[in-house]
């Protein structure tokens, strides 16, 4: 298991921030390899309500099915990712700080099959990606200002 922790300042209030994050169909706006995302149980968003993504991943087009595992509006969302040979868990927190908000990604990632032959390679790609995520949320956020 790979942990990795990121923290990115959005110039934004947290409902704002919080809001956008929190509306699975906004993903493929600021997750660079998802092409579809949409939630797959009944009823609002909440704990246990299932999403499904479709993305591009090493060339491929593949789809994972989430659960949410956490949600308190406006300060944290978490779920529980499984397929593609990838598992673990990703938690969003948001914070009020002057200015906006500290919106942190807490990733926990096992990866499965044939992939763990090639983990030296596949988690630096994935710890760039989760940069360039937070850099998308704060560019896509603060410009719908």
């Amino acid at each position: 298991m790979t942990k990795s922790e990121k923290r990115i300042l959005i110039n934004r209030p947290v409902e704002e921030v919080w809001k956008f994050i929190s509306n699975i169909e906004n993903m493929p706006k600021w997750d660079r390899g998802v092409l579809e995302a949409r939630q797959t149980s009944e009823g609002p968003m909440g704990v246990g309500s299932t999403v499904q993504v479709v993305r591009q991943f090493l060339g491929r087009r593949r789809i994972a099915n989430f659960r949410v595992a956490d949600v308190v509006p406006n300060r944290t969302v978490a779920i529980q990712a499984g397929g593609m040979g990838v598992s673990g868990n990703v938690r969003y927190t948001f914070e009020p700080v002057e200015g906006g908000t500290r919106m942190t990604s807490s990733a926990e990632v096992v990866l499965g099959g044939w992939l763990k032959l090639i983990t030296p390679i596949i988690m630096p790609m994935l710890e760039r990606d989760g940069w360039d995520d937070l850099a998308n949320v704060k560019r896509v956020v603060e410009a719908s200002a």
